[in-house]
């Protein structure tokens, strides 16, 4: 608190507090301010002189630094003039002028904040990372999303110099995970490594705590897994065919597990459904893992999952897959046939994408596409993903973006069009 500059002291006896330019004093002691309604009270101590619309108030030389002047652009405090009334039209120019005369003054105080702000941003893109990295699998561990994200991980901590670790956030379709991402600060220690649940959820969830495209900045999408139809080694015979006949002659009895409602495993058994006209019940889980563990105890019959998350179960002849959505078969399975082979017309898939909270600097999302990009041209981990079932992708994050963009518009198509699919 000190002198006012207008001279203004509070009846009660508190002084002004701060640079009044108005010459209005509050009775009851705060801060002087500009009274919108009110022309400024005269006063003895106030030093004023007018020039047209201006209001020119001299500091109180207890408070000036040198020289100090005043200058208030502020008709409202002019008084009542001769001539007549201005109309609307004139108030609307002059709401005008004001504006341009206030773009002119702020556009040199822009362009030099970015002036300054632009080395910060390259320096801390070069700097990037400090510190350990966060990356977020909205899934539980053991499942396709997790294995490929602790893949990803393991080539970003050998390339970067830093720990990435992996945060399994499950529940809620995806999105609990995601969303956590979405709000975290855009400097690229926060990243998300997800399926196509992302971009599924807004066409199945009333209101999912995201947007897929506004909320996240993608890197890449790093690979693309079809789904295929699993159940219990020697359930229904071991074939498709087999499947088909003992949901007929058990109408109601059947159940196929997923990763979590609403998303592309869900879906793809909705759309078994329709193909085969088959009443099967869903049972939804946090993750590919335990949807497959409760095929393997009997809880649940069947499942739609990836070959990376059930390649263990597979493999050791637990499991029997029997058919895969895609239009060839994987190489890694060369004896099961796809569901267009025994008369389905089923194709669906996911995809595993890197991603970053909107905002993340360029040059941050750059680097990071960068070390996939490296890791993708490198045979052993071409050779990794395609083991899991997988087609290593990396696109560039300006396609990548196209895609979650599309990828949006396309689910949202899909969903319509069966009809009848939840996440609740």
């Amino acid at each position: 608190m000190g002198s006012a500059v207008d001279g203004v002291g509070r009846r009660w006896g508190w002084p002004s507090m701060g640079l009044a330019v108005d010459g209005v004093g509050r009775r009851w002691g705060w801060p002087s301010m500009c009274d919108p309604f009110c022309p400024p009270l005269p006063h003895r101590r106030t030093a004023r002189r007018r020039r047209g619309d201006s209001l020119i108030l001299n500091a109180h030389p207890g408070v000036r630094f040198g020289i100090l002047e005043w200058r208030i652009r502020c008709p409202r405090l002019s008084p009542p003039r001769a001539h007549a009334q201005e109309s609307p039209h004139n108030d609307m120019d002059n709401q005008e002028t004001k504006m341009k005369r206030w773009l002119r003054g702020a556009l040199p105080a822009v362009a030099l904040t970015l002036c300054v702000l632009a080395p910060s941003v390259a320096q801390a893109a070069a700097d990037y990372p400090a510190r350990p990295i966060r990356l977020v699998v909205p899934w539980a561990p053991g499942g396709s999303t997790d294995i490929l994200a602790r893949t990803t991980a393991e080539r970003l901590t050998r390339a970067l110099k830093q720990p990435v670790i992996v945060d399994n956030r499950p529940g809620a379709s995806g999105n609990i995970g995601a969303d956590l991402v979405a709000r975290a600060a855009p400097d690229g220690y926060t990243l998300l490594f997800t399926s196509t649940n992302l971009t599924l959820n807004p066409a199945v969830i009333a209101q999912t705590p995201y947007d897929p495209v506004r909320n996240f900045t993608g890197v890449t999408m790093v690979a693309f897994a079809p789904m295929m139809l699993v159940t219990k080694a020697g359930f229904a015979g071991d074939s498709l065919q087999g499947l088909i006949a003992y949901g007929k002659a058990h109408p109601g009895e059947l159940n196929f597990s997923s990763s979590g409602a609403g998303g592309a495993p869900h879906l793809a058994g909705e759309m078994f459904k329709q193909a085969t006209g088959l009443d099967i019940t869903h049972v939804p889980y946090t993750g590919a893992a335990p949807a497959l563990t409760d095929v393997l105890s009997g809880q649940v019959q069947m499942t739609f999952t990836t070959y990376i998350s059930a390649q263990g179960l597979l493999s050791s002849g637990q499991m029997k897959a029997l058919g895969v959505a895609s239009k060839d078969r994987l190489p890694v399975l060369p004896n099961v046939p796809t569901f267009r082979e025994q008369g389905l017309d089923i194709e669906i898939g996911t995809m595993f994408g890197l991603l970053a909270p909107a905002g993340t600097p360029r040059p941050v999302v750059d680097k990071l596409y960068a070390v996939v990009r490296q890791a993708a041209a490198d045979t052993a981990f071409q050779d990794r993903i395609q083991q899991q079932g997988g087609t290593v992708v990396a696109d560039d994050p300006d396609h990548y973006n196209a895609y979650l963009r599309e990828d949006v518009a396309k689910w949202a198509a899909l969903v319509k069009r069966i009809g009848g699919i939840s996440a609740h």
